[in-house]
Parts: structure tokens; C-alpha cells; sequence
């Protein structure tokens, strides 16, 4: 099928298809990585590249104009596999297409290691302010004298607002060194801040480290709605009333919240918020800071309308300057608006709740005082009455103890007056034996005599 694409559209398409498969974009791509790790050796067929918006509008853009040219019988499919036997394809260093030019792949494979990560972050930068209108296209368009680009990147939140930077990756890591000079010395023509990924990545993990060594500590200093400084101990109750009593006194003055907000722009990115608050405080004091890490801008909120158009005018001035950058001020766009009230809405909320836990968990410490209080004075109570008992006890054994040597002391002088009667009766009996024995010697004796009288007379 004969299909007449301009060079151009050629050249556009296939360096779309290179960055697929580049080692930038399979870093962090996950479906493209797993499309390429789950893959035959590798290949990838043409229908699934197909359902990439941003490849299918360029052959849609191409198809359109044939169908102008009335040839209706080809299909988005017909215009990349015409792409993929053109010339300027088959002289990719990246890319190779089988013979059906239905499948692709990279030439040599895709290997993820640190020092490749290392190797694509020191070719590329970091710039800001980004316009959030800004595209990849208009940023290719203005750094592309400084060298051949890679890869742009506008890192968007949920919602695809642009985050207010991007990432540049060069093709060699020369051109992101020159990058860097060119941009720092030419800020009339770029009005942009730069530095390499590499040390962007470092700033932010300081930023980052230091922030979460803040938080964990017990005495972190936050701001809450009312601007009041505080610790995390029983103060946030106070400081809580306080800031209501800030809001509603603002309320009360009837000046509605949108004449009472402000936006600044161009706020380095690598800016926390405790930083930038204590930042703003030098110049002018707020009720209310709406910021995120990395965002670009930030919404404050002034007690009065009038505050409020003195912090404008100082901005506009020229003289806030947030980490050695100049910040501007712009309107709210609607959608900015709601999303600040929305925010500022749970804020209320969440701080309310935090009130009433607080309080929740002051009454339940005072309980747990009261009882362990309590608890103690019933176990010394206990213990007490337990040592009373305990010589009570001993008392007891102690008289018990007398009582007993007593009665033993009886016993024994009852048993010697026994022994001292039995002695006393062995005597007598011994004495009444000896007397009955000698009056019966006397009587044989006088019977012998007698017998002898007898027998002398018989003679």
C-alpha cells in the first residue's frame, strides 16, 4: 500500500517510538517495563504500542489528511507499519522491526541497574518556574539549541495540573553541563532556576530528612489556622481557640473569604512549608497557608481585606524573596478557589477533631491518674493491715510460746515430786523388808535355841 508520509511526521514518530523504548522512560514506566520484561525476547507488537494516546493522535493526524486526499481504504495500522519500513526507521539505533513489520524491540536489551539510573539522572536537569500551560513540545522547541534532547518530563499532580517543573534529559552528559552554565548566566532569557537531577535529588533528600527528623521530634514547632506557633503538648487546645476566635472576628467584619486570599507564585520547588512559613513571616503575617512540596505556588489567607492588599503590594514590589527567588502573585483560577476552600473546610475539621481528642485524652490521663491513685492507696491500705495482722500474729505466737514453757515447767516439777515420792516409798519399802527380814532371823534364832534347850534336857 502506497501511503506518502512527510519527513517530518516520520522523523516525529519514530523518535516517539524511541522514547518507549528508551532506558529513561522503562525506569519509571512500569507498563512499558513489564510489557518489554513479560515479552518474547523482547518484541512488542504493533496493536499494543496502538493504544498509546499520544502515538495514536500523531497517526490519526496522518491518516486525516489522506483521508482528505480521498485515500479511505488505510487505517491507523497501515500508517505505522508504513512508518516501520521507512528509511529513517531502519536507521534507529535504538529500535529494530521483524520482517512483517508488525513487532518491535530494542537492539540490545533493557538491563535496570544504579549505575544506569546514575547515568540518565547526570544527563539531565532540573528547571522552574514551568507555566502550567507550558508542553513538552515548547520546551524541546527552547532548549534544543543547547543540545539534543532525550526526554522532557512535566511532573503533574492527580488531578494533570503541572507541577511548575520539569526534568530536561540531554543525550549526552556534556550537553546537560552546558545546559546548566548556559541557563545560569542568560536568566533575562530563560527566567528559569536550574541545577542538575543529580543534585536536586540530593536537596531534596536533605529537605526531605530534615523535615521528617522535625516532625518526629517531641517539641516540632507547626503553625496551625490561626498562625499561632506551637508544640505538640496540651497548648494546641488554646492555640485552636484562638485561631477560631481569629476566624470568626475576620467573619464577623463581613469581608468574604476570596477578598481576603492570595496567591504567590515561584516558589523554589525544593521548599518545604515550615521553611516557607517561617520565610513569609519575615514579611507579613497570615492566617492560613494552603502549600504542597514541589507545587510552585501558595495560597495565604490575611485576617483582613486589608492586610491582605499590603502583602499584594509587597509582592509585587520585588522584596519577598523565598530562598534566594523572587515570588510573584497571580489571580486564583475557579477550580484553585474551590480547591483551597475544600481544603481549608477538612483543615477545620481535621483540627476540630485533633481538639476534641485532645480533650478526650486529658480526661482519660486525669482517669488513669485518679484510678492508679486509687490503686494505690488501696494496695498500701492492703499492705498495711497485712503487717498489722502480721504482728498480731507474731503476738500470738509469742504468748502461745510462754504459755507452752510454763506448762512444761509444771510438768517437770510434777514429775520430780513423783520421783521423789517413789524414792521415798522404795525406802520405806526396803526399810519395812529389812525390819520384817531381822524379826525373822530373831524367830529362827529362838527356835534354834529352843530346839537346842530341848535336846539337851532329852539327854
Amino acid at each position: 500500500m502506497n501511503i506518502q508520509i512527510d519527513d517530518v511526521q516520520v522523523n516525529s514518530i519514530v523518535e516517539q517510538l524511541e522514547y518507549y523504548f528508551s532506558d529513561s522512560n522503562l525506569l519509571k514506566d512500569k507498563y512499558m517495563n513489564k510489557q518489554v520484561h513479560h515479552s518474547n525476547d523482547g518484541w512488542i507488537g504493533i496493536d499494543i504500542l496502538l493504544t498509546f494516546n499520544k502515538l495514536h493522535l500523531m497517526l490519526e493526524k496522518v491518516l486525516n489528511e489522506h483521508i482528505k486526499a480521498k485515500q479511505n481504504d488505510i487505517s491507523v495500522k497501515d500508517v505505522l507499519i508504513t512508518i516501520l519500513l521507512h528509511n529513517r526507521f531502519k536507521e534507529s539505533q535504538l529500535l529494530v522491526a521483524n520482517d512483517e513489520a508488525n513487532e518491535i524491540k530494542r537492539r540490545h536489551p533493557f538491563i535496570a541497574s544504579d549505575d544506569l539510573i546514575r547515568t540518565v539522572d547526570e544527563k539531565t536537569i532540573y528547571i522552574e518556574p514551568v507555566p502550567e500551560n507550558m508542553t513538552n513540545e515548547e520546551l524541546i522547541a527552547l532548549f534544543s539549541e543547547l543540545g539534543s534532547i532525550e526526554n522532557v518530563s512535566i511532573p503533574r499532580f492527580p488531578d494533570k495540573r503541572a507541577k511548575g517543573f520539569a526534568f530536561i534529559e540531554f543525550k549526552e552528559k556534556e550537553n546537560a553541563i552546558n545546559a546548566i552554565t548556559s541557563i545560569r548566566s542568560n536568566k533575562e532569557k530563560y527566567k528559569l532556576r536550574t541545577l542538575s537531577k543529580i543534585d536536586w535529588l540530593n536537596k531534596k533528600k536533605q529537605i526531605v530528612d530534615a523535615y521528617q527528623h522535625q516532625h518526629h521530634e517531641q517539641h516540632h514547632e507547626v503553625v496551625d489556622q490561626g498562625g499561632y506557633h506551637y508544640n505538640n503538648n496540651r497548648r494546641n487546645n488554646d492555640n485552636f481557640k484562638n485561631s477560631n476566635n481569629n476566624n470568626n472576628s475576620g467573619e464577623n467584619n463581613n469581608e468574604s473569604i476570596g477578598k481576603r486570599i492570595l496567591k504567590i507564585d515561584n516558589i523554589p520547588l525544593t521548599t518545604n512549608k515550615p521553611f516557607l512559613w517561617k520565610q513569609l513571616d519575615q514579611f507579613f503575617h497570615t492566617v492560613f497557608l494552603d502549600y504542597h512540596l514541589g507545587g510552585g505556588y501558595a495560597v495565604l489567607r490575611f485576617k483582613s481585606m486589608q492586610e491582605r492588599d499590603s502583602a499584594q503590594e509587597m509582592v509585587k514590589s520585588g522584596k519577598v524573596i523565598i530562598d534566594e527567588q523572587v515570588v510573584t502573585t497571580s489571580l486564583l483560577t475557579d477550580h484553585e478557589f474551590k480547591t483551597h476552600m475544600n481544603k481549608s473546610s477538612r483543615y477545620q475539621h481535621q483540627k476540630q477533631q485533633e481538639h476534641d481528642n485532645e480533650v478526650r485524652m486529658q480526661q482519660y490521663e486525669e482517669d488513669q491518674r485518679k484510678l492508679k491513685s486509687q490503686k494505690n492507696k488501696e494496695k498500701k491500705k492492703r499492705k498495711k493491715e497485712k503487717q498489722k495482722n502480721k504482728i498480731q500474729q507474731n503476738n500470738n505466737n509469742n504468748n502461745d510460746n510462754t504459755t507452752d514453757n510454763k506448762k512444761d515447767n509444771s510438768i517437770v516439777n510434777f514429775d520430780s515430786d513423783n520421783e521423789d515420792e517413789e524414792m521415798t516409798d522404795c525406802t520405806t519399802k526396803d526399810n519395812s523388808n529389812n525390819h520384817k527380814r531381822s524379826f525373822t532371823e530373831t524367830l529362827d534364832e529362838k527356835d534354834i535355841v529352843s530346839n537346842d534347850i530341848n535336846k539337851s534336857q532329852r539327854i
